[in-house]
């Protein structure tokens, strides 16, 4: 009978049946906001969110890393794309879970046919990973067939994090049902799982999750064009499976979804700060001499590198870039602190300090650098013949490794502070050749900037301090770079030519001391120089511009490592002259511009062009959607091949300018940075304001009619100033007793409804008329609802949501007065299914 050790699906299921992790934040807002403003900011939280269990749940059907890359990747390429169909964010993460094992057998499938197809042809087969135990299939299985009112409270707790109370409020029932029924459904699986042979030992640490670097650069993925094997999957999961039928279905699905996260711990073992060997040959333990830590701060640093044999590596670099310091300059608090996934540490003073800090390894492969700040946690780029470039923080301290989880990260990734000594282990890499011509011509390009970085799940952020320069051949060497999950190179032309940036693709390749040739080609395209100028005074603005290719554009196919492109094609503007040079492609396309200075109109341009997806809140073009309300001004190209274009002035429009002074009721200023705050109807515009000053500032406000809030927590007090177009000179914002809408909300019989949020109504464009409720909040345990915050005179719609039921209005164009407590009584929300809606 297998016993469950430290690591494998089995200390998964230890894990699961003895632990609970901590999280629990509304998926709904969030998802409101990036499908009704297409937020950039919301989506990489979302990413960042359920990246974990996305990533873990292809990595348990797929054998293939890189099979489980592409189905991690059409995963959040369906979010985005279907993200305006999902139905209750509550459950985003079931929705997530249940379309990522959609998409991982879809490409499980699709590696079966082409294994059988290679097989009858006498092919060759690429190398496969080996096969997991099947303990995660059982348990998936186990916990599909627990009965409904035992297998929710353990998804919710056990496997979505949350704690006991949260999961109780979510189902709406007492937290000492939730209790019994846990204890009741842990119980049940274990009774199951050792009837069919698995025993349970002793308890494991957390999987290993996403890193920040896949979180940020997926999005960009997403944005950008997924790549040819994930775009494939999400036609085939479209095909194969209608989406509309995945709308969640609150805990129900929530479950389905995230039981598939318990079965990837046993391919997903690896230490991020310690690479994987070859499977095929396994590492041998790397041998470290016995250390007894003092725990005492210090000012210098020991380490020794080793590769995965255990072998020294002699001529290794460590280079501090970066230095943080707690402000009291003492790390007690903040080891006690990330011990606990606390995000308090993170209050910390950073240095640069690359050109001071360094060293290299001598012939036992270890290091000393002298002379740090004591008790600073050290950012440090690693380095050498043979082996990986990684970073690696370092506590200037004499302490044991802490592996904890990162409190910055939306699903606490694992994290790794070294103590002042340590060992690291790097794993093998292999230099990198090759020549960069035209593909036309065949000339060598001079000046290419190369950057690249291994082959992750979405990840497409370039390795730090991996990078190479063209020479006069167009000849380049890289080292640094992992092959054995394959390679990914990005090319940067110098200013001035007509290449836009590519991204290019390696296999996964046999780590040898020889160096890999990899040769890249680049199109020639054409050349836009421009300028960007204040609309109002002519004055050069600094900033930087991107171009962008409309889908349909017709020399598309000519510029396929342009298509695939996962790097932004931008180049900076001069402050100088306010002049660009930026390389596109013939026919249609995009040019946009941002200015430094953020005071000015976003988007300028959007309504004379085609093409722009409201849906989407974006323009629909490669290498990503390109969002006008990231840009200042937009303005559409559309070049015949070999015909540059000249002479492309854009300007920027700095909008209306608004000051003013805060007062109270008795006309007594109200100082700033003492809990009053300027509230913007679209959140674009930056109000500038001085603590102890009771004056403000607003730039780039649009022509036309608009609102300006204003809040002071602290005393209760709310106002407006409602803006015609016409103002001049400051402007008096008097702010009074706020209002305060109080209501119980009942369904159909008159029950009290338990399982609501309450928020502002979404708005396509701005409404002067209309208010946004400062908080979100939620019903008692007897459906009661306060709204505090309100401001006197303007009116206000908020909407009620539950997973799984129909959304309805909780206030409908409703005002107060200065102070006043309305009472709407019962509001009546039906509990609609949201297909009964």
């Amino acid at each position: 009978m297998p016993t469950a050790s430290g690591s494998g699906t089995l200390g998964q299921i230890q894990r699961l049946l003895e632990e609970g992790t901590f999280t629990g934040v509304s998926d709904a807002r969030l998802l409101e906001r990036f499908v009704t403003r297409r937020d950039e900011a919301a989506f990489t939280a979302l990413v960042e969110r359920h990246g974990a269990m996305v990533r873990n749940t292809c990595r348990a059907v797929l054998k293939d890393p890189n099979a489980a890359d592409d189905a991690f990747q059409a995963t959040f390429v369906l979010l985005f794309r279907k993200g305006g169909s999902i139905q209750g964010g509550e459950a985003l993460g079931g929705w997530l879970h249940r379309v990522a094992y959609r998409v991982a057998l879809q490409a499980g499938a699709a590696a079966a046919r082409r294994r059988d197809v290679e097989s009858a042809a006498g092919g060759l087969r690429g190398a496969e990973r080996p096969a997991a135990d099947d303990l995660g299939g059982l348990l998936h299985e186990e916990i599909e067939r627990l009965p409904e009112r035992l297998r929710l409270p353990l998804v919710l707790c056990d496997l979505e994090g949350m704690t006991r109370d949260q999961a109780a409020e979510r189902l709406g029932w007492t937290e000492g049902a939730l209790r019994g029924r846990l204890a009741k459904g842990r119980q049940l699986l274990r009774n199951r799982l050792t009837r069919r042979g698995i025993t349970l030992a002793v308890p494991l640490a957390p999987p290993m999750a996403v890193p920040q670097t896949l979180v940020t650069t997926t999005v960009q993925a997403v944005a950008g064009g997924a790549s040819g094997a994930a775009s494939a999957l999400v036609r085939a999961v479209s095909r194969g499976w209608i989406l509309t039928r995945l709308k969640v279905a609150g805990a129900a699905v929530l479950v389905l979804g995230t039981t598939l996260a318990t079965v990837i711990y046993e391919l997903d073992q690896t230490d991020p700060a310690r690479p994987i060997a070859k499977q095929e040959a396994p590492a041998r333990q790397v041998p470290t001499a016995p250390v007894v830590p003092t725990h005492e701060p210090t000012d210098r640093v020991e380490g020794r590198i080793l590769d995965l044999e255990g072998r020294p590596v002699a001529g290794a670099t460590a280079k501090v870039k970066w230095v943080y310091t707690p402000p009291d300059g003492k790390l007690d608090a903040w080891i006690d602190t990330i011990k606990r996934f606390s995000k308090k540490p993170y209050g910390l003073n950073t240095t640069n300090s690359r050109e001071r800090f360094s060293a290299t390894t001598g012939r036992d492969g270890r290091f000393r650098i002298d002379g740090m700040p004591r008790d600073c946690i050290a950012v440090a780029s690693i380095a050498g013949p043979g082996i990986e470039t990684t970073e690696a923080y370092i506590l200037t301290r004499d302490v044991p490794t802490i592996r904890t989880k990162d409190p910055r990260s939306g699903d606490r990734q694992a994290i790794i502070y070294y103590g002042a000594r340590f060992d690291h282990a790097a794993a093998p890499a292999r230099p990198i050749v090759g020549t960069i011509r035209d593909k036309d011509t065949g000339a060598p390009i001079p000046g290419v900037h190369i950057t690249g970085m291994p082959i992750l799940s979405g990840s497409l952020i370039p390795t730090h301090d991996v990078e190479a320069t063209s020479d006069a051949q167009g000849r380049y060497r890289i080292q640094g770079l992992s092959l054995s999950r394959g390679i990914r190179l990005f090319t940067e032309a110098p200013i001035g030519q007509p290449y836009v940036n590519g991204t290019f693709d390696s296999p996964a390749i046999e780590p040898k001391p020889s160096p890999f040739t990899f040769d890249m080609t680049l199109k020639r395209g054409i050349l836009v120089r421009g300028r960007l100028t204040d609309k109002a005074t002519g004055r050069p603005l600094a900033g930087k511009v991107i171009y962008n290719a409309f889908q349909d554009n017709a020399y598309l196919g000519e510029f396929p490592n342009f298509r695939q492109n996962t790097q932004e094609n931008r180049v900076p503007i001069s402050g100088s002259d306010g002049r660009f040079t930026i390389a596109a492609l013939p026919g249609r396309g995009l040019i946009a511009a941002r200015a430094k200075e953020e005071r000015y109109l976003h988007g300028l341009g959007t309504d004379s062009i085609k093409g722009f997806n409201r849906s989407h809140g974006a323009f629909i073009t490669y290498p990503s959607y390109l969002m006008p309300s990231n840009q200042h001004v937009i303005a559409e190209i559309n070049s015949a091949p070999g015909k540059d274009v000249v002479d492309l002035n854009l300007e920027a429009d700095p909008g209306r300018t608004v000051t003013g002074t805060i007062v109270d009721s008795d006309g007594q200023p109200l100082l700033f940075g003492n809990g009053v705050e300027v509230r913007t109807l679209d959140l674009l515009q930056m109000p500038q304001q001085t603590p102890g000053d009771p004056t403000f500032v607003v730039t780039g406000l649009p022509s036309g009619r608009y609102r300006l809030d204003f809040i002071h927590r602290g005393r209760k007090l709310a106002g407006s100033l409602a803006l015609r177009g016409n103002e001049t000179g400051p402007l008096t914002a008097k702010l009074q007793p706020w209002g305060t809408v109080i209501g119980r909300v009942v369904d159909e019989e008159g029950k009290p409804r338990t399982d609501l949020e309450i928020f502002s109504e979404t708005r396509e464009r701005p409404d002067p008329e209309a208010g946004d409720l400062v908080e979100k909040p939620t019903v008692d345990g007897q459906g009661r609802f306060r709204l505090e915050g309100l401001v006197p005179g303007v009116k206000y719609d908020a909407l009620g949501d539950a997973p799984n039921k129909a959304t309805g209005p909780i206030l409908k164009g409703v005002q107060v007065g200065p102070g006043e407590v309305k009472d709407l009584g019962d509001v009546v929300l039906p509990t609609w299914k949201k297909d009964q809606s």
